[in-house]
């Protein structure tokens, strides 16, 4: 891929580690004490995925991504 205003180069891309999730409800807020941010990713034919990742990882990506 090259870089212009309307595409990403494959070095600008970003990643992160994220797991599925299976707490849900008020029990998130002890995920959010422990550090890890819960993640709800919408989009394709499957639906919404309930995941959860490093809170530190995803503040640290935030600014840089969007």
């Amino acid at each position: 891929m090259t870089s212009s205003s309307n595409t990403t180069s494959l070095k600008d891309a970003a990643e992160i580690k994220l797991s599925n999730r299976s707490i849900s409800g008020k029990k998130v807020a002890n995920l959010r004490k422990d550090g890890i941010m819960p993640v709800h990713l919408y989009g394709g034919d499957g639906g919404s995925l309930s995941l959860q990742g490093d809170s530190a990882e995803i503040n640290k990506l935030l600014p840089r991504v969007g």
